[in-house]
């Protein structure tokens, strides 16, 4: 804070930026006194667990209880022992991001000391008018950090350094506020055991194994005649000797002669956090894009209808069913299904089965009538839920999950916002009828990814 106030001091003798250094200047003349109002200092994500050698990122964000900021100096704290702050760059001000800082230029301080474990750093609003004053859930710093061993690190706010955030109050002595709650947040970094060298063989009885991902696989095919380094045997019976006969020509294909024409897209998915108990989340919209050969169709308003079957996390199972023509989408194999539910992140699937992300391109589904493929496994994520549109947020999705939606089910939270079983509401990201603490944990899972998938 003494750092800012000495730069301050400066703008003061060349007669620039009077507002904002009358604001910090006022927040030290009254340092000892009591604070004008209470705002919030948080991390998001609050919790996620890592591989040794990743790479995560985590924003710490100040929600001013509809108060407007000025300037800050925090000192935030890590152990560098498991995490290694390796890059730090303020959020910025644009589009629909409520920050701070608009340029690297309101930044005074940004140190990081991976020794101690510690990153400083101090900036100042160069907004003059008070009526566009950051204010809400307000972004500051976005902070990178290398696993570099196994254990737990708590990121928060060092409170053993007088951290401080200046206000706008116009008219008033006190320009402090009090930080009442700095909430922390748990990074675990684990490392995965490893038995083996990745493509090494070995035998496993009569079957053979193979090291995939630092664990053994083994085959399901048995070796009849014995198993040796990993690879089956020859039977010493010699086959006999057949002379090759010269088949017809005929053009090589994989695709079902019923998926020539128009063809039936039939898949299942699951909602993250959609469970038995969800009694708001029957049937929900889903828009359905199919993408290859260079090829796009896109299908708005098609049903997901709710079924009884569960996937493996123990959350509902919804059909999806399209009637795809050949005029209107004309490949058949390689192709990649986008889902998009009403208040969700965009998936991409291209595979059946799928259970995670897929990140290639295209795809490698094959469109039949008589296949339904399962994506259940790969559960679609909530939290797209508002967007800004001339300046206000309003209900409808822009594609991103970020501090827009998390504020605005943080308010729905605290307003205990609720609906009739079968209702809707935007902000009820697991259908349960009500809005919770627990649609704020889906969010903020969601923001591991905070963009849809496009291509």
């Amino acid at each position: 804070m003494k750092l800012i106030l000495k730069i301050l001091g400066i703008f003061v003798l060349v007669g620039a930026l009077v507002g904002a250094v009358v604001l910090v200047k006022k927040s030290q003349e009254t340092r000892k006194s009591a604070h004008y109002a209470s705002i919030e200092a948080l991390f998001l994500p609050d919790k996620k667990t890592v591989k040794k050698g990743d790479f995560l990122i985590s924003t710490l964000m100040l929600d001013s209880k509809g108060e407007k900021l000025s300037a800050v100096d925090l000192r935030v704290k890590y152990n560098s022992k498991v995490l290694k702050l390796v890059e730090v760059n303020p959020v910025l001000s644009s589009g629909g991001v409520t920050a701070l800082f608009k340029s690297e230029s309101d930044i005074l301080v940004k140190k990081i000391d991976n020794t101690a474990g510690l990153f400083s750093l101090a900036g100042i609003s160069m907004e003059t008018d008070g009526t566009k004053m950051a204010k809400g859930i307000v972004s500051l710093f976005k902070l990178k950090f290398e696993a570099i061993d196994s254990g737990e690190s708590e990121v928060l706010l060092d409170s053993t350094y007088d951290n401080q955030v200046s206000g706008y109050n116009p008219g008033k002595s006190d320009q402090s506020l009090n930080i009442s709650s700095a909430k922390k947040t748990v990074y675990k970094v684990k490392v995965d055991s490893v038995e083996c060298k990745n493509g090494e063989m070995a035998c496993n009885g009569d079957f053979s194994k193979m090291c995939e991902q630092g664990k053994w696989v083994v085959r399901t095919t048995a070796c009849s005649c014995g198993c040796s380094q990993g690879i089956c045997l020859p039977c010493e019976t010699p086959e006999p000797t057949v002379e090759p006969t010269v088949e017809p020509t005929v053009e090589p294909t994989d695709i079902p002669i019923s998926a020539v024409g128009d063809v039936k897209v039939a898949f299942v998915i699951a909602f993250k956090g959609v469970r038995a108990s969800s009694k708001c989340a029957v049937d929900w919209p889903v828009k359905v894009i199919l993408m290859g050969g260079g090829e796009i169709k896109s299908y708005e308003g098609v049903i997901a209808h709710r079924t009884e079957f569960l996937n493996s996390k123990g959350e509902n199972l919804y059909e999806v069913e399209i009637n795809v023509k050949k005029e209107d989408f004309s490949p058949r194999k390689n192709v990649a299904i986008f889902v998009k539910g009403p208040k969700h992140l965009q998936s991409k699937f291209g595979i059946d089965e799928q259970a995670g992300f897929y990140g290639k391109a295209e795809g490698e589904l094959i469109l039949d009538d008589n296949l339904i493929f399962d994506f259940s496994e790969s559960p679609v994520l909530p939290g797209d839920v508002v967007s800004i549109v001339d300046g206000k947020m309003v209900i409808g999705a822009d594609g991103f999950v970020n501090g827009v939606d998390f504020k605005a089910v943080k308010e729905a939270t605290s307003a205990y916002k609720s609906v009739e079983e079968g209702g809707y509401l935007a902000e009820d990201l697991d259908g349960s009828c009500q809005v919770n603490g627990l649609d704020t944990t889906w969010l903020v899972r969601s923001l591991d990814e905070k963009q849809e998938q496009l291509y």
